[in-house]
């Protein structure tokens, strides 16, 4: 019983360290973005997001999935943390300099050759994450969030900074490549002197071997899950061009607010949670329930926000010559939310070494969005790309879903009773916002100021949404 208390005390301390973490690097790196959308062109930021496609497909492989395995083990956690530290270091050289010498050839079949250099630069991460992912993996194991927030924080002020000063300069898209290399020389070395961890230089092949075993999923999800995640900017790229690609980049930043911070941090507490808890069905029933609740009360007012307001949304945040994005934001909303949900279901899996499972999910959303987002971008609909994402995250959850009621023994009741009064508060949130958007044209010039009006709805909706959803924050 102790260790269960113990484990939900240090789960609970490192979801706050998260949300602080979360909130503090969505504002850096939103704030940040506010302003270079006014600094850079959206060509910029289509080629940046282009790199990207390219260096995540190799972050893949800097580790193969042993930071996972080190987190999942119970046992010789020491002597797997050498032997991993002795292994991925040489993995990162390997593939930074396989990018360097293939970087042409790839901006050339990507079809944009002007990309390589910013690519080549951006590849020397791929060295640094190397040698920063067993003291990551270790904060992660030992829920230390508080040594992960600090240094990432610091990481982001840097990158803030940076890249605002060299974009008002006129360095383009190497503002952007420059700030984000920044920012991993700063948060690296942040990390092993904050955790105080130093490598014995013992090597064990027989645990690596071991560890190989459960990677080998996990690495095979990560890249399905890398596939899935970029596929849909690969066929924008490749059949509408950087600039809509720019488009589409700033829109899914905003749609993925929640996913790719919120759900991404809370994840990273989840999964060694789950692992440790992986033989206690009943602690594992309360934590899945109060993860996804967690999740929707969150995601759900900010996808109501983005749809009913995504004009003003791309105004405030971008400038005006964003605003004609807004149908693809709205679409974009309702992807995030799902896939944010999606996302919340996976350490249970995980964590009960069930990462197989994972990757065949994986797989079975890469091929629906491969399907949806090449036919649509074919076909120069960069809207039907988006629901392509909405489609192909909607399945999955569903089966997800399943999978994990099945495991735990959950019926559906159990899974969305306690959601009922988040989702009763969202209604009310959206009638109430509606309402203010209709009565828009009568308000008077005040109303036509996107930062007020903008203001004023999401004062309305919160209140809305806020005294509804009381009872279930309180019993949450």
């Amino acid at each position: 019983m102790s260790a269960s208390v113990g484990l939900g005390a240090r789960a609970r301390a490192g979801l706050q360290w998260t949300i602080i973490n979360s909130v503090g690097e969505k504002a850096l790196s939103f704030g940040t973005t506010m302003v270079l959308a006014r600094l850079l062109d959206p060509e910029h930021f289509g080629l940046y997001a282009l790199a990207f496609v390219v260096i995540d497909m190799f972050q893949i492989f800097k580790n193969l999935g042993l930071d996972a395995a080190l987190v999942q083990r119970t046992d010789q956690v020491d002597e797997a943390a050498d032997t991993v530290f002795l292994v991925l270091p040489l993995i990162g050289l390997a593939l930074f300099g396989l990018l360097f010498v293939t970087a042409p050839w790839l901006a050339q079949a990507l079809g944009n050759p002007e990309v390589a250099r910013p690519l080549q630069a951006l590849g020397f991460v791929l060295v640094l994450m190397s040698l920063g992912n067993v003291p990551a993996a270790l904060i992660q194991r030992g829920m230390r969030f508080d040594l992960r927030t600090w240094s990432n924080l610091s990481g982001m002020i840097a990158y803030a900074v940076l890249a605002i000063v060299l974009a008002r300069h006129g360095w383009g898209v190497w503002s952007l490549v420059v700030a984000y290399l920044t920012r991993w020389l700063v948060t690296m070395p942040l990390q092993w002197l904050l955790l105080g961890w130093r490598p014995r230089g013992r090597f064990h092949p027989a645990l690596l071997r071991e560890m190989l075993h459960f990677s080998k999923y996990v690495l095979g999800a990560w890249l399905v899950g890398l596939m899935m995640m970029n596929i849909d900017k690969i066929a924008i790229a490749r059949w509408l061009g950087a600039t809509q690609l720019g488009y589409y980049t700033l829109c899914l930043g905003l749609a993925n607010i929640i996913m790719t911070q919120l759900s991404m941090h809370v994840y990273q507490v989840a999964f060694p949670a789950f692992a440790q808890a992986q033989h206690d069905v009943a602690m594992q029933r309360r934590g899945v329930v109060k993860l996804m609740k967690y999740l929707l009360l969150v995601g759900l007012p900010v996808m109501i926000v983005l749809l009913i307001a995504a004009e003003d949304v791309l105004r405030v945040a971008y400038g005006p010559r964003w605003v004609g994005a807004a149908p693809l934001l709205r679409v974009l909303a309702l992807g995030g939310l799902l896939q944010t949900l999606r996302l919340g279901l996976e350490p249970i899996l995980l964590g009960s070494g069930r990462a197989h499972t994972v990757f065949h999910l994986n797989l079975l959303q890469l091929g629906l969005l491969a399907i949806g987002a090449v036919a649509m971008a074919k076909a120069q609909q960069p809207l039907g790309v988006a629901w392509a994402v909405v489609v192909a995250a909607a399945i999955p959850l569903f089966l997800n879903a399943r999978l994990v009621c099945r495991q735990l023994g959950l019926g559906w009741p159990e899974i969305f009773t306690p959601m009922r009064p988040i989702l009763w508060s969202g209604a009310s949130m959206a009638c109430l916002m509606g309402a203010c958007q209709w009565l828009r044209p009568w308000a008077g010039a005040w109303a036509r100021q996107a930062p007020v009006w903008l203001g004023l709805l999401c004062v309305v909706g919160a209140a809305g949404y806020g005294v509804m959803v009381k009872d279930s924050v309180r019993q949450a």
